[in-house]
């Protein structure tokens, strides 16, 4: 009977303090929004993922990583093909050479195949890299761009159209942000560290 009671007392308790946080949850993500209201400010929202995919510059990065890997899988191939014959070289001497010659050759193809999926990784990861710090260049011009259109517009706050829930189509600037990135930012050249 005393655990019971215990219980429900516990129970209730939690019961209010979940209420009581919600409250302040909603109160405090209401309150940046009641207080832009309060002072006039200017709201906007825009779809940066939306920009980072669709303008001509993230074309343009992604066909230069394109151009990049495309040449990195034909010297892969290559390579490949190297292997593949010195490993049928290395069966058709496995009769003909004492044991030793042919366990010295044998480790000798397996570091080279090591070192090729070495190579392998390098470059793969020098492409990631390479298409990270495009984005993030990308990212600071779209910034920039965003502040301008912003200024020009009368905004002062520009939201992520991902953090907002509902939003009036009249205060989505994406359109415009893309179309002044478009014209202003051309080209980011890609630098790749091999």
């Amino acid at each position: 009977m005393m655990k019971r009671e215990f219980s429900n007392l516990i129970s209730a308790r939690a019961s209010k303090l979940a209420l009581s946080l919600t409250v302040l949850a909603i109160i405090g993500l209401t309150a940046p929004f009641a207080m832009a209201e309060d002072k006039g400010q200017m709201v906007a929202v825009l779809n940066m993922q939306s920009i980072m995919q669709e303008s001509d510059v993230a074309e343009s990065i992604r066909d230069q990583i394109d151009k990049k890997r495309q040449k990195y899988q034909k010297e892969i191939e290559k390579l490949e093909e190297n292997l593949k014959s010195s490993e049928q070289e290395l069966v058709k001497q496995k009769s003909v050479l004492s044991e030793e010659a042919f366990t010295e050759k044998r480790k000798t193809f397996e570091k080279d195949i090591i070192e090729a999926q070495r190579d392998i990784q390098q470059k793969r990861m020098a492409l990631e890299r390479a298409f990270g710090e495009a984005m993030a260049k990308l990212r600071g011009e779209l910034v920039k761009v965003v502040a301008e259109v912003a200024e020009s517009r009368g905004i002062d706050v520009v939201l992520s159209r991902q953090s907002v829930v509902i939003a009036d189509a009249d205060l989505d600037i994406t359109e415009d942000a893309l179309k002044a990135l478009n014209k202003k930012v051309k080209k980011i050249k890609v630098t790749i560290d091999e």
